[in-house]
């Protein structure tokens, strides 16, 4: 069908809209009932560009039209980790209650937990960039707050805190995660908040009771060692 006909980088008119974020084009398109999943080479959906550029309205087109809201790209991005990744609130609320509200479809039921192809899950980019808001919206039950990524097993709050978000530390931590866990390298988030200087998150962390501030990584260091080894005097 010529509605669903490709150009030469896989994409179709109506991820081509999508793209661009025509709502006129997308409804006339939606009109003669395209492949909404279709895929351009990269993997990207309709779904996948309205989520990245935060066009809402295009997103709920989509999802009435079946859309699949779990359908990954080249990179195992799931279009909740576009939203997420973009900062854009709105759709990630689309994506986790919008969709389970409108449609039984499996297809249209966003799965918080997904992982890309380095087990980064949606909740480890909001973090990364502290996105707060967005980070209370994935507090839902199923979420599994103490994943760890594949290439250095740091768990959400690692990222948190590697990055300095002290607000994103403090919300996250409604979900009760395990502060104490340890990456690859045996560092804890505090570990983290140490040797990048994120004065405030250390601060908040040393407040919580249940952080443990003597936890030794690989090296046999404490955060209270690393502090001092490397000068960061601001934090003692």
């Amino acid at each position: 069908q010529q509605i669903n006909k490709r150009n030469v980088n896989g994409d179709t008119p109506l991820l081509l809209a999508c793209h661009r974020g025509n709502t006129e084009v997308i409804q006339q398109l939606l009109l003669y009932k395209p492949d909404v999943n279709l895929e351009n080479k990269h993997n990207n959906t309709p779904l996948h560009w309205a989520c990245s550029w935060g066009f809402k309205d295009i997103v709920e087109q989509l999802l009435l039209f079946d859309a699949d809201v779990n359908r990954k790209d080249i990179y195992h991005y799931t279009p909740l980790h576009w939203a997420c990744d973009s900062g854009h609130l709105e759709v990630v609320q689309q994506l986790l209650w919008w969709s389970k509200s409108c449609s039984e479809s499996s297809l249209t039921k966003a799965d918080v937990n997904a992982v890309d192809s380095d087990d980064v899950t949606a909740l480890h980019v909001a973090c990364g960039l502290g996105y707060e808001n967005i980070i209370k919206e994935l507090q839902i039950p199923e979420l599994k707050v103490n994943a760890k990524d594949k290439k250095y097993e740091n768990t959400p709050l690692h990222w948190a805190c590697r990055s300095g978000h002290k607000q994103a530390v403090q919300q996250l931590l409604n979900s009760k995660p395990d502060v104490n866990l340890t990456n690859a390298e045996g560092n804890t988030p505090l570990h983290l908040a140490v040797l990048n200087q994120r004065y405030d998150v250390v601060a908040f962390l040393l407040s919580q009771p249940d952080v443990e501030v003597n936890t030794k990584n690989i090296k046999e260091t404490t955060p209270l060692f690393d502090a001092v080894s490397l000068s960061h005097f601001g934090i003692l």
